[in-house]
């Protein structure tokens, strides 16, 4: 019998499907990440369901782990449901973590049997309105190089470690790392271990990057000239619906957004989002060097996108494919090379898919359907009709020609022509000649969130 295929899953915390060099962006430097898609399958419109509060990666990573949907998974903690890792390691792989993990305890502890060295969900540089935020301004002195500011900037010998089974952390000494290039090593480590044994492995890979504090160092900081940042073409001073007021993400730079502060942040995103895609590179030349390629699925993903300016905000707790919409690479043994899918699909469909490629049955309570069917070229797994949310105050259903999103609260709804104006710049919600698309979104959003059991219905 043939060995089964290792996986190495890769997830980033605030990636945006906008910003894949070579794939989606012309000024992302990625070539890693695009040599892989190069060499897999990618899906350009794969989605975050959404979230019920504004830690938006703690529920995207529970429908992951659960393959469930947004109000199914038991929780950020995800209850006692079956999790990713934990299915594969009951099914005789060897399973690791490494970088974030916002799920609890429980969760990494079911799913990964093999030592983990793992951080909580955010990496502050400073206090909660100290001058990491509110930048540009005069006499902020705050530098995303500065290796004294914390954040990314990890002291090794001060990191928190958790191990768990046989395999213990390797000890870490010396000066100040990047998060990026520690859970690179951490990785390389661990594949190194691997490649040695025959038993097949699962390992979880969870950067911080580049989830701000957008920090890197000088050499990346440098490659990017602020002033000559393409700004998007649905930049806003602010939101005109009041999206997003007050949360911790939106204070990030001062009101009204001014285009020398959209540039900034987008300057030091570019930085942070280039050095992670050198990590990832290490890691994926390693796995060259070590012979495990040609038996390796390897899947890069996003938790979600980053708004950076787009609709007047500058994070992720809204339903525009900006802070929706994520990268999703899928690449090994029998996956179609340079491929590209379209379709609209949720990212958390992964879970399934990888079981499906390793010849594992996944868990009874998995509710998303498996994508090998567009990986194969066999069909459409995906739905015909997405439905998003965020809290109580947004619900919005996906098609792949559309989008209709609703405010109950504001009595506001928004529709976009999604393949004319991919940047959700022209509300047609009032259009009369689209006033049958509206109604029948509509009327599938409702049938939607009664299927997924909506709360607020």
């Amino acid at each position: 019998m043939a060995k089964p295929p290792n996986v190495l899953f890769m997830i980033a915390d605030d990636h945006a499907a906008r910003f894949l060099g070579g794939v989606t962006s012309t000024q992302a430097i990625t070539p890693n990440l695009s040599q892989l898609a190069a060499r897999g399958t990618c899906f350009t419109t794969a989605m975050n369901m959404g979230s019920m509060h504004p830690a938006v990666c703690a529920p995207s990573r529970a429908m992951l782990h659960t393959g469930r949907s947004l109000w199914r998974t038991g929780g950020d903690s995800t209850a006692d449901y079956p999790l990713l890792g934990q299915t594969f390691r009951d099914h005789g792989y060897a399973t690791f973590a490494v970088g974030k993990w916002h799920n609890g305890d429980d969760a990494a502890r079911r799913s990964f049997a093999d030592g983990q060295l793992l951080a909580g969900g955010m990496m502050d540089s400073t206090p909660r309105g100290g001058d990491a935020y509110g930048r540009p301004a005069p006499g902020n002195a705050w530098d995303p190089a500065d290796t004294a500011r914390a954040g990314h900037w990890l002291p090794l010998k001060n990191l928190a470690v958790t191990a768990v089974g046989d395999m213990h952390p390797p000890a870490y000494s010396g000066p100040t790392r990047h998060s990026s290039e520690h859970w690179a090593d951490v990785t390389i480590d661990r594949l190194r271990a691997h490649a040695k044994r025959e038993q097949p492995f699962f390992g979880y890979v969870a950067f911080h990057a580049p989830h701000d504090p957008r920090q890197a160092p000088p050499a990346w900081l440098d490659r990017f000239d602020a002033d000559s940042i393409e700004l998007p073409p649905n930049i806003m001073p602010r939101h005109p619906l009041g999206v997003a007021n007050g949360i911790r993400d939106e204070t990030l730079a001062p009101y009204p957004r001014s285009p020398e502060a959209i540039r900034l942040h987008r300057k030091e995103y570019f930085a942070i989002l280039g050095h992670l895609d050198e990590q990832i590179g290490r890691i994926l030349g390693t796995l060259r060097a070590l012979d495990l390629e040609r038996e390796t699925i390897v899947v890069y993903t996003a938790d979600h996108g980053l708004s950076l300016g787009e609709h007047g905000l500058m994070g992720k707790q809204s339903l525009y494919d900006h802070a929706v919409r994520v990268p999703l690479i899928v690449a090994g043994p029998g996956i179609p090379a340079g491929r590209r899918s379209a379709v609209p699909t949720l990212m958390q469909a992964i879970h399934p898919t990888l079981c499906d490629l390793a010849g594992i049955a996944p868990a009874d309570t998995v509710e998303l359907a498996s994508l090998r069917p567009e990986l194969d070229g066999t069909g459409r797994s995906s739905r015909d009709a997405l439905l998003l949310a965020y809290e109580e105050t947004q619900r919005a259903v996906r098609t792949d020609a559309h989008k209709l999103i609703v405010y109950p609260a504001l009595g506001q709804t928004e529709l976009f022509d999604m393949a004319a104006d991919p940047w959700e710049t022209r509300n047609i919600a009032e259009v009369p000649e689209f006033a049958p698309i509206r109604y029948e979104l509509e009327r599938r959003l409702t049938t939607l969130r009664e299927e997924y059991s909506d709360p607020t219905l």
